[in-house]
C-alpha cells in the first residue's frame, strides 16, 4: 500500500502546489479543509474541520504514515485577538498530538525564516542562528511552534521543520500578498517602494523539498529553504524585464513610512479593510536577512531554487492565463 500523507493548509499557496506533487509521486493524500473543495483532485480525501477540531484531526491522521502541517496564520499587525498564537502554536500542538496518537511516523512542520532572529541581517543566516524570543506576534508564534515540534522528535515519531523564505510562483490562485504585489508592480499600480527587500524562493521548489522530506532528511532537524535577496527596487526592475516594460521604482525614506503608518490605520478603520502597511512590515523589509544559507537543505533534501526571473515570468504568465 502506498504511503499515506495527511496535509493541513491544502488551500494555501504552498499546500495547493504540494498536493498534486504528492499525488504524482504515488502517495495517498488526505487533507483538512474548512469546507470541501470541488476543484480538488478526486483522489484526495477531504476531511472537514479546522485545527481546533480534535475529532477532524484524528480522522485526518488515521491510517497515515506522514503528517505535513502547512496551515498557518500570517500577520504583520500583531495579535490583538490571539488568533495568531492560537492557530500557529496551539494548532500545531493539536495537529502533532493527533498525529502521534494515530501512529504517524513522521511529522513535517512548515516553519518560516521569520522564526529566526533577523539581526544581524547582513551576516549569513543558517539553522544555528538563535530563534526569536521577542518581536512580532507571527515571528514569535513560528519560533514557539518550531521549537515545540522539534522537541517531540524520537525514534517512533520523527519531527522535521522546513523553513522557507518569501515564497512566490505559480499557481497562486488567491493570490498571495506577494503575488498581488507582483501584479500591481507589473500594472504600474505601485509608484514607489521603501528601501530593503526580501529573500525570494519559488513555491514549486519549496514544494519539491517538502515532498522529498517524506522520505529524506533527519528527524529533529530544521532546514532553511531560501533563494536570493533582492531589494524591492531591483525586484520591480526584474518584473519589468520579464514583462517587457521599463519599471524604475523610486525609494522613499523609512522615516516617511513611519509617519504614514497612523494614516494607514485610520484608512483601514474607516474603510473596513485590512492594511499590511505597519511598523512590523517595515521592520521585516528593512532587516530581512541578506544571506540565507540553504546548504543543509541542498545536501539532505535535494533542495534547489531556480532563478528569480524564471519564477517571475512563470508567475505573470499564470496570472494572464490561470487555466493554461
Amino acid at each position: 500500500m502506498p504511503i499515506g500523507i495527511a496535509l493541513t493548509g491544502a488551500t494555501g499557496h504552498l499546500g495547493f502546489v504540494l498536493m498534486p506533487l504528492l499525488l504524482k509521486r504515488g502517495y495517498r493524500v488526505k487533507v483538512l479543509v474548512r469546507k470541501k473543495q470541488p476543484d480538488f483532485p478526486g483522489m484526495v480525501e477531504q476531511i472537514e474541520g479546522d485545527l481546533d477540531d480534535t475529532s477532524a484531526l484524528q480522522k485526518l491522521a488515521e491510517g497515515m504514515t506522514v503528517f505535513i502541517h502547512s496551515a498557518a496564520l500570517i500577520s504583520v499587525s500583531g495579535d490583538p485577538f490571539g488568533l495568531v498564537h492560537k492557530t500557529n502554536v496551539v494548532g500545531s500542538e493539536n495537529a502533532m498530538r493527533a498525529a502521534k496518537q494515530s501512529g504517524v511516523r513522521r511529522f513535517i512542520y512548515i516553519g518560516s525564516v521569520h522564526a529566526y532572529q533577523n539581526r544581524p541581517h547582513l551576516l549569513p543566516l543558517n539553522e544555528m542562528r538563535p530563534m526569536v524570543k521577542q518581536g512580532g506576534a507571527y515571528d514569535k508564534s513560528k519560533s514557539q511552534a518550531q521549537q515545540l515540534v522539534l522537541s517531540q522528535n524520537g525514534p517512533e515519531f520523527e519531527t522535521l521543520a522546513l523553513c522557507p523564505t518569501s515564497m512566490i510562483g505559480p499557481p497562486d490562485l488567491r493570490p498571495s500578498l506577494l503575488g498581488q504585489a507582483i501584479m500591481d508592480i507589473a500594472l504600474g499600480k505601485i509608484p514607489a517602494v521603501f528601501p530593503g527587500g526580501f529573500d525570494f524562493c519559488d513555491v514549486r521548489d519549496v514544494a519539491k523539498a517538502v515532498a522529498n522530506a517524506v522520505e529524506m532528511g533527519r528527524g529533529g532537524q530544521a532546514y532553511l529553504l531560501g533563494g536570493k535577496w533582492y531589494s524591492m527596487r531591483d525586484f520591480g526592475a526584474c518584473i519589468g524585464e520579464v514583462s517587457g516594460k521599463s519599471i524604475r521604482l523610486p525609494e522613499l525614506p523609512f522615516w516617511l513610512g513611519k509617519i504614514l503608518i497612523p494614516a494607514s490605520k485610520i484608512w483601514a478603520k474607516t474603510s473596513g479593510q485590512k492594511t499590511e502597511f505597519t511598523a512590523e512590515a517595515l521592520d521585516i523589509l528593512k532587516y530581512g536577512p541578506r544571506q540565507v544559507c540553504s546548504m543543509k537543505a541542498q545536501n539532505e533534501l535535494d533542495y534547489h531554487c531556480r532563478e528569480l526571473k524564471e519564477t517571475l515570468k512563470d508567475t505573470l504568465d499564470f496570472f494572464r492565463n490561470p487555466k493554461a
